[in-house]
């Protein structure tokens, strides 16, 4: 007497997607269809890592506070084939072809030193990595020093703001309070140097973006502004174990001087996220394989360049994701 039977049925491709609306039919009896209803939960804001040019990239994302953020990496546009495998890029618009060189072009983070050729004004222009107490960050620059007169002019280049003709003690270390926090620096006219003493990108700090993931900042070395990197780590909502929190992942560029000569992010740490990590890589088309995306046990999105390593976008969300999806009869 037969009592029941079970039937197991595999697809003939892994490769079955649905957009949100669609469903998938019952293929035996078509009696019943799972229907995605999308994702629930997916409200993202895009970190993006790029490369513009051969020797430029940048870093852009969105403050804790939705302010809009780009911040400029160059590598040396002298670099000739043969000098190094992997050489450094630098944080700012022109990577420093000797120690005293382009310092208007470069961006200085806590505990770095401008030096000047002629004079301390030879730092005029030069830009400084201020973040605030809330991990929002404030690309700023000099954009005037006065030795005559004892004063120093700042922009904040991303919000806009100013402080013009700020009096600064020469040789001593001088608090400016920016609106942001008390900044401190140490402008010193006789060995013409700008020393940026307390400006809150030390090596270690926290940049949080709109949606609360994270970039620390590596700067283990103050004597020169060559991006050492940053971690990037999810937003812990507290949806998952701890464990499922992608943490401390390692973000690096270099400039390829062997094959590409151009800048290209590292695929070193993102090749090695597992499935202890997420999902992934996958290639985002059928026919194109060098672009691949990983998703993250929360649901961050990473898109990487994998073939010209050209770009990383992060897209990540507040609140872990989930897939909305029903089981109905047909």
């Amino acid at each position: 007497l037969l009592s029941g039977f079970s039937i197991a049925f595999a697809p003939d491709t892994n490769e079955i997607y649905l957009a949100a609306g669609d469903e998938f039919v019952d293929p035996i009896f078509g009696r019943f269809s799972i229907v995605y209803n999308g994702l629930d939960g997916y409200d993202v804001f895009e970190e993006m890592l790029s490369i513009s040019g051969s020797t430029s990239a940048e870093m852009r994302f969105y403050n804790y506070d939705g302010t809009y953020v780009e911040i400029p990496l160059a590598a040396d546009s002298a670099t000739v084939s043969g000098e190094a495998s992997d050489e450094p890029i630098y944080w700012g618009n022109e990577a420093p072809t000797a120690t005293k060189a382009n310092q208007d072009e470069l961006i200085y983070l806590e505990g770095e030193t401008c030096f000047g050729v002629t004079s301390v004004v030879d730092c005029q222009g030069a830009m400084f990595l201020v973040i605030d107490s809330d991990g929002n960050v404030h690309l700023s620059q000099i954009t005037n020093i006065d030795t005559n007169a004892n004063e120093i002019s700042f922009d904040d280049l991303t919000y806009g703001g100013s402080g013009d003709n700020v009096p600064y003690t020469d040789g001593s270390v001088t608090d400016f309070d920016t609106g942001v926090g008390t900044l401190q620096l140490l402008i010193d006219e006789a060995t013409k140097t700008i020393t940026f003493t307390d400006i809150g990108s030390e090596d270690g700090t926290l940049i949080r973006t709109y949606n609360e993931a994270t970039f620390e900042i590596i700067n283990t070395d103050v004597s020169s502004q060559i991006f050492e990197g940053v971690y990037f780590s999810e937003y812990n909502d507290g949806a998952r174990e701890t464990e499922k929190y992608l943490e401390n992942l390692l973000i690096i560029a270099y400039y390829d001087d062997i094959t590409a000569n151009s800048i290209e992010w590292s695929s070193t740490s993102l090749l090695a996220l597992n499935s202890s990590d997420g999902f992934g890589f996958f290639d985002v088309s059928d026919t194109i394989d060098a672009y691949q995306d990983f998703v993250t046990y929360k649901g961050t999105l990473i898109e990487y360049d994998r073939e010209s390593k050209s770009y990383i976008y992060f897209y990540h969300p507040y609140y872990a994701v989930y897939a909305n999806v029903t089981l109905e009869s047909t």
